[in-house]
């Protein structure tokens, strides 16, 4: 049953991954067409950067039915901060562990990281991993999107638009490249 459910995550990981990589290589294939540059006339950049934002101890912990305060911390929560860079057009993907984070919360990290980097906002994609192991940034009432940010919220806006710049500082040389592998069976 363990490494039955183990392929499956591996299976899924593999999926993602797959996906992942023929986005990015769709964008940039769309992107050289678009500027009718050759290739070569450009160089491929990319910067990486995380950005912790595990919230204090205490923040509720939701995804049960139930939210509890945590107590401890088991694993760190992090924003993983991706810039991609053609020479022509630059854009930033950020993967926030976090259950769910509010428009307005997403909208103020992008301002931030268009101010502090220069990236226009509307080339910054967030997403969420909607983690049911962590706290929320979608406030105290989710359904109210014109509340003031409280404390968390405007942290984690902080830290994303950080995580940003700091991948934009990493932009260096690179290459896309993708494979897969077939998990190892017991016979």
């Amino acid at each position: 049953m363990i490494s039955r459910i183990a392929c499956s995550y591996s299976h899924a990981r593999r999926r993602r991954r797959v996906a992942t990589s023929a986005a990015v290589l769709l964008l940039l294939l769309v992107s050289t067409t678009a500027t009718g540059q050759e290739p070569s006339a450009r160089r491929f950049r990319a910067g990486a950067a995380t950005s912790n934002i595990t919230p204090p101890l205490g923040e509720l912990i939701v995804g049960g039915w139930s939210p509890t305060p945590a107590t401890h911390i088991h694993d760190e929560l992090f924003a993983r901060c991706l810039v991609l860079d053609d020479g022509q057009s630059r854009i930033a993907m950020v993967l926030v562990d976090n259950v769910g984070v509010l428009r307005n919360v997403l909208d103020h990290a992008k301002r931030l990281a268009s101010t502090r980097s220069g990236l226009p906002a509307e080339r910054i994609l967030v997403a969420s991993t909607h983690t049911h192991s962590a706290s929320t940034a979608r406030g105290t009432n989710p359904y109210d999107e014109t509340a003031p940010l409280d404390d968390y919220q405007t942290f984690l806006a902080g830290r994303i638009a950080d995580g940003i710049q700091r991948a934009v500082n990493n932009l260096a040389p690179a290459q896309i490249g993708w494979g897969y592998d077939f998990p190892r069976t017991a016979e």
